[in-house]
């Protein structure tokens, strides 16, 4: 896996680093309510610390950050640009903000709280319809505060989410090791990209 910062503004606590877009690569945004875990699935995603994250539910990232990555499966490589969307906290003072650009993939971050679940979709309902954004594909990544998760957790909660365009899939997030969620998390992406018809290639030999 590569982290390429090249043409980075430098990070000073309130400006984070920023890439410009390259119309060329597919577009991820990583997005979810305070405390929902963004920054660390963006760390995850990224395989090093590369945004902010707390250990309680105050507002950690305060302002859209974006990194190149290269998201290994295998032999495949799938160069994106990832998006660390600041938490949002359904209400105007820290609003849920889009870049603008295309978006090839949306993964909606969450703690496993049911108040927090339907809230979260019912705040983005709204703000997709008006965004435009209904055929986005979108994922949703549940941090799992128990070892072990209901395994019908999904099935119970998953009727908040169809509104919010072409929810592909979930993902439940434990305890497990950095790697393993960081190898999950790319080939589950480069699944949904590939599907979708967005830019992939494949490594040489």
């Amino acid at each position: 896996m590569c982290l390429k910062r090249q043409s980075v503004q430098k990070d000073d606590g309130d400006c984070p680093p920023t890439v410009p877009n390259d119309p060329s690569l597919p577009n991820v945004m990583v997005l979810g309510p305070v405390g929902g875990g963004v920054s660390s699935v963006v760390n995850l995603i990224a395989g090093k610390d590369v945004a902010r994250v707390s250990n309680d539910t105050t507002r950690c990232t305060k302002k859209m950050a974006s990194y190149r990555i290269q998201l290994v499966d295998g032999t495949k490589i799938v160069p994106i640009t990832l998006y660390d969307i600041p938490g949002f906290d359904y209400n105007a003072k820290s609003p849920l903000e889009f870049p603008r650009v295309p978006i090839s993939l949306a993964i909606i971050c969450l703690e496993d709280f049911p108040a927090q679940v339907k809230a979260t979709a019912e705040y983005l309902q709204n703000k997709w319809r008006k965004h435009g954004d209904g055929n986005v594909p979108v994922f949703v990544v549940i941090n799992h505060i128990a070892p072990k998760p209901d395994a019908g957790w999904w099935e119970e909660n998953k009727k908040h989410f169809p509104s919010l365009g072409v929810v592909t899939d979930h993902v439940c997030l434990t305890r497990r090791k950095k790697e393993e969620s960081t190898r999950y998390l790319h080939s589950l992406i480069i699944q949904h990209l590939t599907a979708h018809k967005v830019h992939d290639r494949s490594r040489a030999g």
